[in-house]
């Protein structure tokens, strides 16, 4: 059932993401996504109520369909962890072969002819995708589903290097660097990493100085993101039509006043999180997942996107890490 939920899930985005113009995919992605909430059951981790405290920030600033999208989370983490603890190698490999010939087929014309260029300006190469974000977003979570998490959680440097080639011609840039963050933290550790993050809180008021000395080069270089966000924390930006870029500061989309509420939850579930996995046997894994995370949605949306594939893996983790045990063998392997 697992198999079958995560695969209805994933093709159904590979039409949202495709080149091709098919007028329900977007339909077809959220009622499989809707669906995943039949694999709950009656049992369901106390982890859960961080994501109803999301979900009702949302609801109370007004975002409906963003409440509706963060409780789905529930669901389609389940699915996943349900299909990590239960998959057998030959069905993860004919999973990956049906997305990668869905893309193919949906854009097929674009493969006959090899015209991979992107109409986005910056010599991006995307095969079969319509966004460089969605592209990035496809790689790394095929990479980390079905080569590291199977391998225990374990990295190589070949299948490291293919994918941050891919990343790198693919020009999404926050993607890139938060994967090169990723192997970084696997590789130095997750603690030394923790312990990195805690200098720039002493040296604070030399950050803001800088920034303040510095902002419109900072600016220019955030690509207007840090106007952007000065203007919601300052004035509130309402301006549905326009991102924000921050899946933190989306709390404050309609109502800024619900950004500040929803500051101390944030900060708890961040902090909370960091020091659970310090006490994981196995948290270079976990570790590295969860700066890319908050690397990745700091300046980009998606962190309580039901249909973001990325999110997928790192609420999986966080809700059901029993199901990402890589000391004892899965089923697959006993």
């Amino acid at each position: 059932m697992a198999t079958a939920f995560f695969s209805l899930i994933l093709l159904s985005k590979i039409a949202v993401i495709s080149s091709a113009k098919i007028g329900f995919a977007f339909l077809l992605n959220y009622s499989a996504v809707a669906l995943s909430a039949l694999s709950l059951g009656s049992r369901l981790p106390k982890r859960i109520v961080i994501v109803c405290i999301f979900s009702l920030l949302f609801l109370i600033g007004g975002q409906y369909k963003a409440a509706f999208s963060c409780l789905l989370l529930i669901g389609i983490a389940k699915v996943y962890a349900s299909f990590i603890s239960v998959k057998s190698k030959n069905r993860s490999k004919i999973l990956l072969f049906l997305m990668i010939f869905s893309i193919i087929t949906l854009d097929l014309q674009t493969f006959l002819t090899g015209n991979f260029a992107s109409t986005y300006g910056r010599n991006q190469v995307l095969f079969g995708i319509f966004h460089p974000k969605e592209q990035a977003i496809f790689i790394v979570f095929s990479y980390l589903t079905f080569f590291v998490i199977p391998r225990k959680g374990k990295l190589s440097f070949l299948g490291f290097s293919i994918v941050a080639a891919l990343l790198y011609i693919t020009d999404a840039r926050v993607h890139l660097y938060s994967f090169l963050v990723f192997g970084f933290v696997y590789l130095v550790g997750y603690r030394t990493v923790f312990l990195l993050f805690l200098i720039p809180i002493f040296i604070s008021p030399l950050l803001i100085y800088i920034i303040f000395e510095n902002w419109e080069l900072l600016n220019s270089f955030s690509s207007e993101r840090l106007r952007l966000w000065r203007d919601i924390i300052v004035i509130g930006y309402s301006v549905g039509a326009n991102s924000i870029d921050s899946s933190w500061l989306e709390f404050g989309r309609n109502n800024v006043v619900n950004f500040f509420i929803a500051v101390p939850f944030l900060f708890a579930f961040f902090l909370i999180t960091a020091i659970n996995i310090l006490r994981t046997p196995d948290n270079k894994f976990f570790g590295a997942m969860f700066i890319y995370f908050l690397l990745s949605n700091t300046t980009d949306l998606g962190a309580f996107s039901s249909t973001n594939m990325i999110s997928m893996i790192f609420w999986a983790t966080y809700l059901y890490p029993s199901s990402f045990n890589f000391k004892r063998r899965s089923i697959a392997e006993k």
